[in-house]
């Protein structure tokens, strides 16, 4: 594997193909990027990564907030902290990433100090299914209806709309670690009898209705990123649905593969890898993920 080699993401070109995985920083203050987060990103810049990821945004605030020091990207008052971001993450020579994301039924757990589900301000969280998250302390959440879910979709859009502006090379999308998107994919979280439950089309149908609804509001030169579990606690492999997501992106999306959501010690993953229709672009090399 080149590794050092340049390569394309569609039509952003990274100087190497080390990728620096979305992770929570636990920085951020009241949604807002801080100082403290812009020196972070961008010592990890300094060490030469070609893309950076810096973690994830939430999409709906507080229902899909998924921590109590939360990245919020739903209003436009959130932009010019971004955007100090991207320009120093930019200003190192790296590209920038930001992944946007809901909790879903995560984000209800109730606080053992409090009793109260302070992630959500005390809001009941949402989901595909009314099934709660299999964590001690999650409650049940509120079934989404179809209307509920285009406000969802158009909310996304949105949010896109606001990374491309704040500077961000490339969206991500989290469909993985049973937050909301991966929620919808996955049998386990997912037994709606409508468009969007039954089949793996179904499952699959509100992230394609997001991709497009993102390439209806920003250039379709801006590569999406979806961040896929590898296996669902059931055993389900995802890999099926990669090539579909690829179609419904034009050949622009990427599929970023992880560990999944595997609570048993002796279940382990060697999924590491970002998948993307361009040949140019297979070998991206992403640890940690």
């Amino acid at each position: 594997m080149k590794v050092f080699a340049p390569v394309n993401v569609g039509q952003v070109a990274l100087k190497n193909r080390l990728v620096m995985s979305p992770m929570s920083t636990n920085m951020a203050k009241d949604g807002f990027i801080t100082d403290e987060m812009i020196a972070f990103y961008v010592e990890r810049a300094k060490g030469g990564a070609g893309l950076i990821f810096a973690e994830d945004a939430v999409v709906e605030t507080p229902r899909g907030n998924h921590s109590l020091k939360f990245v919020a990207i739903d209003d436009d008052r959130y932009i010019p902290m971004l955007k100090r971001l991207t320009s120093a993450v930019h200003n190192c020579g790296a590209k920038i990433a930001v992944q946007l994301t809901h909790g879903g039924r995560r984000a209800g757990r109730v606080s053992k100090q409090t009793g109260c589900m302070e992630v959500t301000h005390g809001i009941i969280p949402v989901a595909p299914s009314p099934i709660a998250h299999p964590v001690t302390g999650q409650v049940v959440p509120k079934e989404l209806s179809v209307e509920e879910i285009g406000e969802l979709v158009r909310k996304f859009g949105a949010a896109a709309q606001r990374v491309v502006e704040a500077g961000f090379d490339v969206i991500g999308l989290h469909c993985a670690h049973m937050y909301l998107l991966g929620e919808f994919l996955s049998p386990w979280a997912n037994q709606r009898i409508d468009e969007y439950g039954k089949t793996v089309e179904g499952r699959m149908r509100v992230v394609e209705e997001i991709i497009k609804e993102i390439y209806g509001r920003v250039d379709e030169k801006v590569p999406i990123i979806c961040r896929m579990n590898g296996m669902d606690p059931e055993g389900e492999i995802r890999w099926q649905r990669f090539n579909t997501l690829l179609v419904v992106g034009r050949s622009r999306s990427c599929c970023h593969t992880c560990l999944g959501w595997i609570w048993r010690s002796n279940q382990r993953s060697k999924i590491h890898s970002v998948r993307h229709a361009d040949a140019d672009a297979r070998q991206l090399y992403c640890p940690f993920s």
